[in-house]
């Protein structure tokens, strides 16, 4: 099987994969978010099937969405501002370039690890609860803010690195598919010397 047949059938399977995540994490305070990252890759490949306008051109609205998912747990009441600022943002997507464009990705994934680091870290030092699942989506974030940081600043980015960053992170997909947010065995109480 050659690079370019194994690296489309990972990206489509993980494509899949977070298609998937959304449904299952349906009516749990991160719905929103995995449906954001569930159709953070279909629609922009879809748009260049439609249009030959490269995918990174429209990813845009769902790189800033995402943070905002984690933000606002019931964006049914910022519908309609969620409607125009995602409207807004495709429209000017096109005509933002390559480098700004993974910069704001960037961005992006770096606010989303921190609000889940922040969040992580509240269960943990407040509640003195290990949340497995808070803790795989730290994981997760932190893995696309490398994979995005290897992109920026290594021009060279190889089959090897692509090929583990992937596999993880359609692991990670799986697991997400598995275990809801609110599943009480993903909430481990630890006890802590003082």
């Amino acid at each position: 099987m050659n690079n370019l047949l194994l690296i489309n059938f990972i990206a489509y399977f993980g494509l899949i994969i977070f298609f998937i995540i959304a449904f299952r994490q349906y009516y749990n305070k991160y719905f929103f978010y995995f449906l954001v990252l569930g159709l953070a890759s279909p629609i922009p490949v879809i748009i260049y099937h439609i249009t030959g306008m490269a995918p990174f051109r429209f990813s845009l609205p769902f790189i800033i969405m995402a943070p905002a998912a984690l933000i606002f747990y019931e964006p049914k009441k910022y519908i309609l501002q969620i409607v125009i600022f995602s409207i807004l943002l495709f429209i000017l997507s096109p005509f933002i370039d390559r480098d700004t464009n993974t910069y704001i990705k960037l961005a992006g994934h770096f606010t989303s690890f921190m609000i889940l680091t922040m969040r992580f870290s509240s269960w943990f030092f407040k509640k003195n609860i290990l949340n497995i699942f808070l803790l795989m989506l730290v994981c997760y974030e932190l893995l696309t803010v490398l994979k995005t940081i290897q992109h920026v600043y290594f021009s060279e980015v190889t089959i090897i690195n692509f090929y583990i960053a992937s596999s993880f992170q359609i692991l990670m997909g799986i697991f997400f598919i598995v275990f809801k947010a609110d599943s009480p065995k993903l909430s481990l109480k630890v006890s802590r010397l003082n």
